[in-house]
């Protein structure tokens, strides 16, 4: 049992910061403030995400081992764990830097997540590229019963598991939507995550639009999240490796993925010896800041203050 119950660490204001990763909004939090909390962070997390409105989508903790290196803690507004987040590194990346965590003027470093090291590249004051690992499992096609039909799908772990769906495969499965922006995505879910593949461990649901050979609109249904967000970084890496498998791609591509944010993420896939190699771009933004308590595992606010005043 934690030792939370028996000894919680006092009260003591707190600031954790606002950023928006493309469109997905997380809660940073420098791992130094929060040391005495880190083990509630699963319990925490519903009431940190929720001291926005809209909420946040996850909860990063970050903390630098010298100059050049970071390491990421992240958490799914319902506590869970263990996932990497693309969107959510270029965060820790901007906010470490904000925080002075890194040198302002570090352009090249690595980001540590689940023991796992992603180098990013500073392209621009809020543009950051992450470097992924290989990516060793990538399932297509995946024949995939869904309301009565056999739909193609393709599965994706890099860091985070994604299931990839073409909406003109499913667009008849409901006929009244009109559209790809209309299409009834969370109704999806509910029978994916019953399919014995994905029982045990729910997966992410990406609806995915090719406007063209290399541009890709998607909509994601994150798990943690339980919700469409506006924006997955992983989601858009695996969008864009089905699609280069689905067509047979053999050499360096670069896609434009869409998420409903608008604001546009871009993946460059190396191939070496027939596996994916993928890189993430695209922004990141300071947002505010909330200082908050925590008393007794419930977290109170206590002020909000606006990015260009914090």
């Amino acid at each position: 049992m934690s030792n939370f119950a028996h000894n919680p660490p006092k009260a003591r204001q707190l600031t954790g910061w606002l950023l928006d990763g493309a469109g997905n909004r997380f809660i940073v939090l420098e791992r130094s403030a929060i040391v005495p909390w880190l083990d509630q962070i699963p319990l925490l997390a519903p009431s940190l995400c929720h001291l926005w409105d809209p909420p946040a989508e996850g909860v990063i903790v970050v903390d630098a081992v010298d100059d050049s290196h970071l390491v990421m803690d992240f958490w799914n507004p319902d506590g869970s764990t263990g996932m990497m987040c693309g969107n959510g590194g270029r965060c820790a990346a901007l906010f470490a830097i904000h925080q002075q965590l890194l040198p302002s003027a570090q352009s090249q470093f690595t980001l540590q997540v689940n023991q796992i090291s992603y180098p990013i590249e500073r392209l621009a004051t809020n543009t950051f590229r992450l470097q992924f690992p290989p990516i060793t499992q990538l399932q297509y096609p995946l024949p995939l019963p869904l309301l009565g039909h056999s739909v193609p799908a393709g599965f994706v772990d890099n860091g985070s598991e994604h299931l990839v769906l073409w909406y003109p495969d499913v667009a008849p499965l409901f006929p009244q939507a009109a559209s790809f922006e209309t299409f009834p995505l969370d109704q999806l879910v509910p029978p994916i995550w019953a399919h014995p593949l994905f029982q045990e461990r729910k997966v992410n649901v990406n609806l995915v639009l090719p406007l063209d050979a290399t541009t890709l609109r998607i909509r994601t249904f994150e798990r943690g999240v339980n919700a469409e967000t506006a924006a997955c970084g992983t989601g858009a890496i695996a969008a864009a490796a089905v699609t280069a498998s689905q067509n047979g791609e053999r050499k360096e591509k670069r896609y434009t993925v869409i998420p409903p944010s608008g604001d546009p993420l871009i993946v460059d896939l190396q191939m070496q010896n027939h596996t994916m190699i993928p890189a993430l771009a695209g922004s990141a933004t300071l947002v505010a800041a909330a200082e908050f308590t925590i008393e007794n595992g419930t977290v109170h606010p206590v002020r909000f203050i606006p990015s260009n005043t914090a």
